[in-house]
């Protein structure tokens, strides 16, 4: 079985997400790729199939791409939350029902999280009444701790623990929720996510570890209450690879921030074909590009000169990294756009692909990426609004726009300026009160 045919039957498998017209595309295309199978190289029939099936999932994110109307989040056949979308495009959710189950994950390199640990999950336990799941290095350090009244109260988790975890609390740093996103949850859908700032930047993470208490007894405690949340898109990876047997078989992934496609260690230049919808986009002539979301619009995309989007923007990023022509600049393409990415037909080499910062290893000639919008973005509760948190992020983490503010042509002395600037900043469109005294300091 080709690559077309076995991601065509994959996307089959799936019509609680695909509308009936998209089923009827589907079977067009099984029949297309079988009439059409002998006349095409294996990766070109992927490119072609795989680019429809990615405009067919694209549609199916909750079903809908509006955000004018209340939307259900149905996780495993279970109806766990509602999403309420405000005219300004702010999202709040609200869960159906008291969580009963939570996952905590906390980070391995901070000694602050690790301390921090077994409070919660006491706190979660014992005051909130909640069964605590963990990986197994945080259940052996919470139940030596002797924190806890009884060692049940915090169990290890495995994957067939999923369908059941009502909230993820994360207790690290922005890699940390990478992690949670591309790896323990990437093949499907995941609970809403606490994020509490315990790494270096925290440019996801709202929360300060110092609010951990208060803002879990609120998500708990009045869980009927509509509680601010950001909804970030994830990007869908089909990778078609071909195996030992000469045969291609497809490998599939979810992705929160980016992929990169790079030389790696090859002195030379990669040589690669991008496809749009099936049309030609452009030949990547570079050290690689960057495809990410607007998440990832502010990683390793920023740094290639990329833009910084705002995330409740539906698109994707395409930024090449260091090109060889000057002309090629960065692109920002809708996100009901499928694309195909390979290593060109006379390309000396092919590339190395990573996804969120991990390398799941090389794309040889003949094989291809298939990116589209994934059906399953990431909810994670915002600390006042999407906008609000994104604004503070950028200046508190990204330092943008920092700059000395211009005088005014007369002044009598320093404290008059230093009390005209900061009667401008309290005009200032987009500038919180929360955050004011930090453009002062």
């Amino acid at each position: 079985m080709c690559a077309s045919q076995l991601l065509l039957r994959r996307c089959a498998r799936a019509p609680s997400v695909l509308r009936l017209k998209d089923g009827a595309r589907a079977a067009s295309l099984r029949r297309s790729a079988r009439s059409e199978g002998k006349a095409r190289t294996c990766h070109e029939a992927f490119a072609t199939a795989a680019g429809a099936s990615g405009r067919m999932s694209s549609s199916a994110v909750w079903q809908q791409d509006q955000v004018d109307h209340p939307r259900v989040l149905t996780y495993y056949g279970r109806e766990m939350a509602v999403l309420d979308a405000a005219s300004d495009g702010e999202v709040a959710l609200r869960y159906l029902h008291r969580p009963e189950r939570v996952l905590l994950i906390r980070s391995h390199a901070s000694e602050a999280a690790i301390a921090l640990a077994p409070r919660v999950v006491k706190f979660l336990s014992s005051e909130l009444g909640l069964l605590v799941y963990s990986d197994e290095g945080c259940v052996e350090q919470v139940r030596e701790s002797g924190a806890l009244d009884c060692r049940d109260q915090i169990l290890p988790f495995d994957a067939r623990i999923r369908p059941e975890i009502d909230l993820v609390v994360c207790l690290g740093g922005d890699g940390l929720l990478l992690h949670i996103c591309s790896q323990m949850f990437g093949a499907g859908f995941l609970p809403p996510i606490a994020s509490f700032n315990l790494g270096s930047m925290g440019f996801m993470n709202p929360f300060d570890h110092t609010q951990v208490f208060d803002v879990l007894r609120r998500i708990v405690t009045r869980s009927n209450d509509k509680h601010p949340a950001t909804v970030r898109s994830r990007l869908s990876l089909s990778i078609s690879r071909k195996g030992a047997d000469g045969h291609f078989h497809v490998e599939q992934t979810q992705v929160l921030n980016d992929i990169v496609l790079e030389r790696g260690n090859d002195p030379g230049l990669s040589n690669l074909d991008a496809y749009c919808d099936g049309v030609l986009l452009t030949r990547v002539q570079a050290d690689g590009c960057v495809i990410s979301t607007t998440t990832g619009s502010t990683a390793y995309s920023l740094s290639c000169n990329g833009s910084m989007v705002h995330p409740m923007v539906k698109a994707i990023l395409f930024t090449p990294i260091c090109p060889h022509s000057l002309s090629f600049r960065p692109i920002i393409l809708p996100d009901t756009c499928a694309l195909i990415v390979k290593p060109a037909d006379n390309a000396r080499r092919g590339a190395q692909v990573r996804v969120d910062g991990r390398s799941i290893g090389p794309l040889d000639k003949q094989e291809s990426l298939l990116i589209s919008k994934s059906a399953w973005p990431v909810v994670v509760f915002a600390r006042r609004s999407t906008s609000e948190d994104w604004f503070a992020s950028v200046r508190k983490c990204l330092h943008w726009n920092e700059m000395m503010l211009e005088m005014p042509f007369e002044v009598d002395s320093m404290d008059t300026v230093q009390a005209h600037d900061r009667s401008t900043l309290q005009t200032l469109p987009g500038v919180s009160h929360l955050h004011r005294e930090d453009y002062l300091s």
